[in-house]
């Protein structure tokens, strides 16, 4: 049993259920509901397998499976690629940094197996780390860093993991406010965009400044 009364099933248990796409998914999808949301990926149900990705709704993939997906979809059902039509690019996602113990997914933190004791578990974008939200609460408002590698982050960073609909609210308000701005999930923005823009501009100034000086000039010579 587990921590929160329910069947605690082992990842390996989970290694046999249907391929992506079958007639045999329904089946796999009900288990997937009931046990597998912290153990299996949210689109093809297979057990999850480092390296695992996360979208800005928390749920968890495996990361073979998105890359599998964005290079040719067509193997893919169209109820799995409308779940996940917001996904377009591997900056729709995040990698978690996820600790292993004894087949599980654990928090470093606290030691407890991801989505046990009825609790949240969350991850912060600006750096991947992975651990019981409660955690969070240890640290000083005022610091606002990880409490894993000390990273700094914002309010709007921490992802809430299979969040609860309430939850999945304010998930959804973040990225529309991100996607107004133009940013993806992951808030990666292109460099070498960022470099061209950069140039531009200094070249910009530099001409308005040999504008001024040949305007200057000339003055001075009248």
């Amino acid at each position: 049993m587990g921590a929160d009364g329910g069947v605690k099933l082992q990842r390996k248990d989970l290694v046999k259920k249907a391929k992506h796409g079958s007639a045999e998914d329904e089946h796999s999808a009900a288990e997937y509901n009931k046990h597998g949301r912290w153990q299996t990926c949210f689109l093809t149900h297979k057990v999850l397998q480092q390296p695992v990705v996360s979208d800005y709704r928390g749920q968890l993939y495996n990361k073979e499976a998105i890359l599998e997906l964005l290079v040719d979809p067509k193997p893919y059902s169209d109820k799995q690629r409308e779940l996940v039509s917001h996904i377009t690019s591997l900056k729709d996602v995040v990698q978690l940094k996820l600790t292993e113990q004894d087949d599980h997914f654990v928090c470093p933190i606290t030691g407890n197996t991801l989505g046990s004791n009825g609790i949240k578990y969350v991850y912060l974008v600006r750096c991947h780390c992975v651990f019981a939200e409660k955690c969070l609460r240890e640290i000083s408002p005022k610091e606002k860093t990880c409490p894993l590698c000390s990273t700094t982050f914002e309010a709007d960073d921490v992802i809430v993991i299979n969040p609860s609909t309430e939850d999945l609210k304010k998930l959804q308000t973040r990225m529309d406010t991100l996607t107004k701005s133009g940013l993806p999930h992951s808030l990666s923005v292109k460099k070498s965009k960022k470099k061209k823009s950069g140039d531009k501009k200094k070249r910009k100034a530099e001409d308005e400044d040999k504008d001024q000086q040949q305007s200057l000039s000339k003055k001075q010579h009248n």
